[in-house]
């Protein structure tokens, strides 16, 4: 399952002293009410680290 479809995002506000730098940032967050339940292991569980530290199909 891809996280895309249940993030939320809010963009900040430019930065009054630097208004040109950084105007396009947001946060991304998940609403409790969009996460599936703990019992969707197919969420939760994070694949298994390769050798070389990066994840498994990465």
């Amino acid at each position: 399952m891809l996280t895309t479809p249940i993030l939320t995002s809010s963009a900040l506000p430019p930065c009054p002293s630097h208004p040109t730098a950084f105007n396009n940032l947001a946060i991304q967050y998940a609403l409790v009410g969009n996460l599936p339940p703990d019992s969707d292991l197919s969420f939760w569980v994070l694949p298994p680290l390769k050798t070389d530290g990066s994840a498994v199909g990465a």
